[in-house]
């Protein structure tokens, strides 16, 4: 073992960092990172990931070499796998609706159960902490966070995030809230740009309320790269007077604390990822996440050994750190991983989606497999509807599912162009029945919309992602899903084929 080496174990200041790398393998970015440095922890990206066979192999090989460097405890290895519009892993697991469609279920068992699939599925492939659940209130129909967030009532979405959580700590996986103190009070997303809350501290109280009521429940909470105006001017990673006044004092949370990640523009561009990791263990966090780039992480590193020797963090401030971490941290020899059934998850999942799905007009259900039936259906190319979301390229359709059901629709792809309106309307005049799928209200402009009103078949317009500002489109029916996973998809093929009710009741203001 090499003298750095031995100086950065018993320091144990690379205990507080979780890093990123790239690729699919462990490399020497990695490598360097647990051997020289001591990493607390890895996070993982959908560049990491190629299917779960190969996700196995790859969270048994870094905690192989945890041990080869000693470590008495294994890494922590976490994810975003929130369910809805962000998942880093796609294959091999059932994705849940999302924490929008759960608000819209309105059921604490149900929300238990997901997150207990979530977990199982998780654990079994060597993943033992996860950014989940969101506990941001929705406010304003522009903030980034739209689905991924229970609701705006913060009685409702504390209770369905503690069950959320408890269901991923049933399955041994440990539940991280986010994001504290609430992105609820901006629109601007901290990938890009430092967002501002200027909410009074009264208005505040209520995002507050979830994290109290999940306190409990969760191993950790993700503090958010926000600056809450009413306190003080610096984000709330880097503000002591939140986190320990807040968090720790007024909550009563006596877990980790974990940054969001150091590399967003919300923090490099005005701190640089040293100084804001030197500031944000001051302000109280735990364990820093600094996700990409290997120059970042040992800047990092750099900038809180030099803060130690120099006196700027206390010893005593890194020893209650690590004891934070101790507390959650899962054992080498916890037995084997856990097996699952990926078809009885999916065919869960998919009827608590269907259950979700909330009706917000008449609808005229079900469709029977002898009508003429017509779907259009958006095509995402390389659409991404919020920075932590992966690009996608794919066409948001039911129909496969109900195919499988016995039903023969025939399906129009259209892009946010609309270029190939007049063929949506020629092919819709002689159907039975017309389901269009709406990304976004603007997709599909209102004279469309008219002119099929004016047809004899009946149209029915399903919104599959955000929910708002669908019910002022001239349509006479009209469903929310919250979401276009898989298992939202096949729940809308549940309810459009009559097996399952639709019962959700929209979890926000329309």
């Amino acid at each position: 073992m090499s003298a750095s080496h031995s100086d950065k174990i018993q320091d144990n200041l690379g205990r507080l960092l979780m890093v990123g790398f790239h690729g699919p393998e462990p490399d020497r970015h990695l490598g360097r990172m647990i051997d020289d440095f001591g990493v607390g922890g890895v996070i993982l990206f959908r560049r990491n990931i190629e299917g779960p066979d190969q996700l196995r192999k790859l969270t048994g090989e870094i905690q192989e070499i945890a041990r080869d460097a000693g470590y008495s405890e294994p890494l922590l290895i976490g994810i975003d796998q929130e369910g809805g519009m962000v998942n880093r892993i796609t294959d091999g697991v059932a994705l849940s609706p999302g924490n929008m469609a759960l608000g819209a279920l309105r059921d604490q068992e149900a929300t238990r159960t997901v997150g207990r699939i979530v977990g199982n599925e998780l654990a079994s492939l060597g993943v033992n902490m996860n950014f989940a659940p969101v506990l941001d209130l929705v406010r304003d129909t522009d903030n980034h966070l739209g689905t991924r967030c229970f609701g705006e009532d913060p009685e409702l979405a504390g209770q369905l995030g503690s069950q959320y959580a408890r269901g991923l700590a049933d399955s041994g996986v440990i539940p991280v809230g986010k994001h504290f103190l609430g992105y609820d009070g901006s629109t601007t997303d901290p990938h890009l740009e430092l967002p501002v809350n200027p909410l009074p501290r009264g208005d505040l109280e209520s995002s507050l309320e979830p994290f109290k009521i999940a306190r409990d429940q969760v191993g950790g909470i993700m503090s958010a790269h926000i600056v809450l105006e009413a306190y003080d001017d610096h984000p709330v990673t880097l503000s002591g007077t939140v986190i320990k006044d807040l968090l720790r004092e007024r909550i009563g949370f006596t877990g980790p604390v974990v940054t969001d990640c150091l590399e967003m523009g919300a923090i490099e561009r005005k701190y640089g990822t040293g100084e804001a990791a030197v500031k944000a263990v001051k302000a109280g966090n735990d364990l820093l996440i600094v996700s990409h780039h290997e120059e970042k992480q040992v800047e990092a590193l750099e900038a809180l050994k030099e803060a130690l020797a120099g006196g700027q963090l206390s010893r005593g401030r890194i020893k209650r750190g690590l004891g934070r971490l101790s507390t959650v941290k899962p054992d080498f020899d916890e037995g084997p991983r856990p097996r699952f059934s990926l078809e009885d998850d999916k065919n869960a999942l998919a009827r608590y989606a269907g259950k979700a799905i909330t009706p917000v007009k008449q609808t005229k259900l079900p469709i029977s497999p002898e009508e003429d039936l017509l779907l259009v259906v958006p095509q995402i190319s390389g659409r991404s509807l919020s920075e932590v979301q992966d690009e996608e390229t794919t066409v948001v359709s039911p129909g496969d599912y109900l195919k499988s059901m016995g039903y023969s629709p025939d399906e129009i792809i259209y892009d946010s162009s609309l270029a190939n309106s007049e063929k949506i309307l020629e092919s819709s005049e002689d159907r039975d029945r017309v389901v269009i799928l709406v990304l976004d209200p603007e997709d599909v402009p209102r004279k469309l919309l008219g002119e099929l009103a004016q047809l004899p078949p009946r149209v029915l317009l399903v919104g599959v992602e955000k929910p708002w500002g669908l019910e002022e489109l001239p349509n006479e029916e009209l469903l929310l899903t919250y979401g276009h996973t898989e298992s939202s998809l096949r729940g809308l093929a549940l309810v459009l084929a009559g097996e399952v009710i639709p019962e959700g009741v929209s979890p926000v203001e329309l």
